[in-house]
């Protein structure tokens, strides 16, 4: 290393100068240490926050999703309750339909029965002839 021989307070500078330089070197690979311990501490804080988000999300996530799945059954049952509904209605009213469209029939066979009645009364009186009566008043 040393190829000439200095004297002992040249070498005494020299190991100084060595010593200082390796006692800055050895705080500042310290410092950049402690600087890298902190900046991991904050990533791990952070890592830390945004896990905790993620699940925060996911939970919200799956709340959503067995939330919107039970409003569709809801939904599916509502829909259900009222077509049935909907079908009961449509049949009640077919019914009437029915029983008011036979009861028309009826109706219109009885009007019929009546006017070929009137008719036939119209074409063949079956009363006292006209004479009896106008004799009836005579006497």
């Amino acid at each position: 290393m040393f190829t000439r021989k200095k004297k002992p307070s040249a070498l005494t500078e020299e190991i100084q100068k060595i010593t200082d330089d390796y006692e800055k070197l050895a705080k500042e690979q310290k410092d950049r240490i402690l600087a890298l311990r902190e900046e991991n501490r904050q990533l791990h804080t952070r890592l830390d926050a945004c896990l905790q988000e993620k699940e925060a999300i996911a939970s919200t996530l799956l709340r959503a999703e067995q939330t919107s799945q039970q409003l569709l059954e809801q939904t599916k049952q509502r829909c259900e309750q009222l077509l049935s509904e909907a079908h009961r209605k449509e049949e009640n009213s077919q019914k009437r339909i029915e029983a008011h469209q036979s009861t028309l029939r009826e109706l219109a066979v009885q009007c019929e029965n009546i006017l070929n009645g009137i008719e036939s009364e119209l074409k063949h009186p079956a009363g006292f002839p006209l004479e009896l009566i106008t004799k009836k008043k005579q006497a």
